[in-house]
């Protein structure tokens, strides 16, 4: 017999919740609570139980301005939520009895956006409800010696990170405040930050790395620094949350501080780097020079 508990995430056991997010298959940094706590104003977490425990669970992120009209929408730097599933090893009737307790419950909200982890499954109890369902892309590159890793790149990019750095250059750790104080003399709209999302990146970031798992990769020369990029992982997956480039300093900084995280990652262990979707034609056409893994993931969305 199935049950369908209804959680305010306010009220949620977080460790309950991590322990849940790390068995699952559907798991990422992503819907681990440090990270929750420092994107969500508010979200309801419906679980499904069984005589186990926690079988299914489905987190509905609620904007504060968007309650008025009973939203679901996904935060800004958001990805892969949607349905984490206790084990693949459920039977498929199961899992869509559990799908449509779920579907059942999410449908009393009237406007959803939120993506979903590209091992999600059983939709068909959504769309039943009125959900669309549709595919995104993201990339991933497995991480391996960096030997093997070279040869796979682009020419032209093979060349520039075989380059060492320029006499004075260097990458290292790269305090917050100083990240802060590049982004906002960069610009904040180059990069497609505005408004709370600022904010919230900072909330990210200091979350992350009071938790040690984000990680700030900073590329400083003799008058300053020229770039970072954010990094967030779970122990197995390093995620690019955002990248910020100096393009005054006519430098291919973005390669080489990507040269350097997975150096890093492979020495810690990591075993994938997931640069996140994105539909920009210049953001593609950079990430298409490491030959990544395209992966689909699930756009979710009703009105």
């Amino acid at each position: 017999m199935l049950r369908l508990t209804t959680f305010r995430w306010e009220e949620m056991d977080r460790s309950a919740w991590d322990a849940f997010v790390t068995a699952s298959p559907q798991g990422s940094a992503y819907m681990e609570s440090w990270f929750l706590d420092a994107v969500l104003t508010d979200a309801l977490v419906h679980v499904v139980e069984d005589a186990r425990g926690w079988m299914a669970a489905l987190l509905l992120p609620l904007g504060r301005r968007l309650k008025v009209l009973k939203g679901a929408f996904a935060p800004p730097f958001w990805r892969y939520g949607g349905v984490l599933w206790r084990s693949t090893d459920l039977s498929i009737r199961r899992r869509l009895t559990a799908a449509a307790l779920l579907a059942e419950a999410a449908a009393d909200i009237r406007r959803h956006f939120w993506t979903a982890h590209p091992a999600a499954d059983c939709w068909l109890p959504f769309l039943q409800k009125d959900f669309s369902v549709s595919v995104r892309y993201s990339f991933q590159l497995p991480i391996r010696p960096w030997g093997e890793m070279l040869p796979t790149f682009q020419p032209r990019l093979r060349t520039t990170l075989r380059k060492p750095l320029p006499d004075g250059h260097r990458i290292t750790s790269m305090p917050l405040d100083e990240a802060a104080r590049l982004l906002r003399r960069v610009g904040p709209h180059s990069v497609g930050i505005h408004g709370r999302a600022f904010d919230m990146l900072w909330q990210i970031a200091e979350q992350g790395m009071k938790f040690r798992r984000a990680d700030i990769w900073g590329y400083q020369t003799p008058s300053g620094w020229k770039g970072f990029i954010l990094t967030i992982h779970d122990g197995h997956i390093v995620y690019q949350l955002m990248p910020v480039i100096d393009r005054s300093a006519r430098l291919p900084v973005h390669e080489w501080l990507l040269r350097a995280v997975l150096q890093d990652g492979r020495r810690k262990g990591r075993r994938t780097f997931d640069f996140v979707g994105s539909h920009i034609p210049g953001v593609v056409s950079f990430i298409a020079k490491f030959a990544p893994i395209p992966v689909t993931y699930w756009l979710i969305s009703k009105s």
